[in-house]
């Protein structure tokens, strides 16, 4: 589905996130790190007359780390 069709999807649209991490270290070489991150639209400019969208996500990051020397 191709949504850059629909006038809602055009114009510029700004987010703001906020989230939370934590790193784990294994090893000397070696972390770990396990997040989750909130995002919402703060502007939108491709809204139409009375409607408005508004877009939010909601993201789990897992991560292993190699530290390089």
């Amino acid at each position: 589905h191709n949504v850059k069709n629909f006038p809602e999807f055009k114009g510029l649209l700004i987010m703001g996130a906020l989230g939370l991490q934590t790193k784990i270290d294994v090893s000397d070489d070696i972390n770990l790190s396990l997040g989750y991150n909130y995002g919402a639209s703060l502007l939108n400019t491709g809204q139409i007359k009375n409607e408005s969208l508004t877009v939010s996500s909601h993201q789990i990051v897992v991560g292993v780390h190699f530290l390089l020397h």
